[in-house]
């Protein structure tokens, strides 16, 4: 199957580009540690949790998702469809002073959408998706052109912070990173403790609570939860399980706590989200996505809508 699916890549000036439509279905839970993403919502209506925040988004709305930000997408509808644009935290590179990077609030809604700003947000998407899907000679000059315009758009027209970036500084805290992190998925179904992290990493109980934070951006305990959330979800999908079952073996001391943790996060307890599940399609997988192929007509139609006017 030839879907709608694409990798750009400048390997020399370390920017990686990826963008995809597909379909939206039941709540994924994840977060990207390199890369942005801005999602162009094409058909239907979703829903979008964002560090605990939700937002309603609908056809032609704009969300942008900030690296090392907690999210999942959630459709309202039953063949709702979304452009996924990423690209890499080092595409700012020539922007920040070392040791930083951009933080934007960039988040469309029924009375902005077609502003000039998300107008032109869509308008730079599309030329990038467009030269990917003609694959020419000239179609790495022509997305490449089109990221810097995008970006320059941001900058202008959205608010934006900066802080401090997230460094890994040498192969052994690299070494110490993976080892925790592979050790946290592994095991996040049972009692992680400092302790644990501390002999995995080799660096003291002290120290290693700073070390986590320094380089992943998020505290250990705020990670742990994240990744039990992330299979936690998946799993309510299967509408048999009960809830207590799916708690405990996730990690979660009890169903009380699950269910305080979910709503905060969700904005719902996981009972009220399994009764909206019930009308959406399930993955057929876990995050398994489900692409749009490249001769899908609404790709043509808001390539014609968004670019060619």
């Amino acid at each position: 199957m030839d879907y709608a699916c694409f990798d750009l890549r400048w390997q020399n000036e370390n920017i990686f580009l990826n963008i995809y439509a597909h379909e939206l279905s039941r709540y994924t839970f994840h977060w990207h540690e390199t890369d942005y993403e801005i999602n162009v919502i094409l058909k239907g209506k979703a829903e979008y949790t964002r560090e605990g925040k939700i937002y309603l988004v609908e056809s032609d709305d704009v969300i942008l998702i900030n690296r090392n930000e907690g999210h999942g997408s959630f459709a309202m509808e039953n063949g709702t469809i979304s452009l996924a644009f990423k690209f890499s935290a080092s595409s700012l590179g020539k922007y920040m002073e070392q040791g930083e990077e951009f933080r934007f609030h960039c988040i469309s809604n029924k009375n902005t959408k077609w502003n000039p700003e998300f107008c032109k947000i869509r308008y730079f998407i599309f030329e990038i998706l467009n030269a990917a899907m003609c694959d020419s000679p000239y179609s790495h000059i022509t997305a490449k052109a089109s990221l810097e315009m995008l970006l320059s758009v941001l900058f202008r027209f959205f608010p934006h912070e900066i802080v401090p970036m997230i460094s890994r500084r040498d192969e052994s805290r690299n070494r110490a990173i993976r080892n925790i992190m592979k050790y946290i998925n592994r095991n996040y179904k049972n009692k992680i403790t400092l302790d644990d992290l501390a002999r995995v990493s080799k660096y003291n109980r002290t120290y290693v609570s700073t070390f986590f934070k320094d380089n992943l951006g998020i505290n250990f305990y705020k990670y742990l939860t994240r990744v039990r959330f992330q299979n936690a979800v998946f799993e309510l999908d299967d509408m048999d399980k009960n809830l207590t079952e799916i708690a405990i073996e996730n990690g979660f001391p009890d169903l009380k706590t699950f269910n305080r943790m979910f709503q905060e996060i969700f904005h719902m307890y996981p009972a009220e989200y399994r009764a909206k599940a019930k009308k959406i399609e399930p993955r057929k997988g876990h995050e398994k996505l489900r692409y749009c192929t490249r001769d899908n007509e609404l790709l043509y139609k808001k390539l014609r809508e968004y670019v060619f006017f």
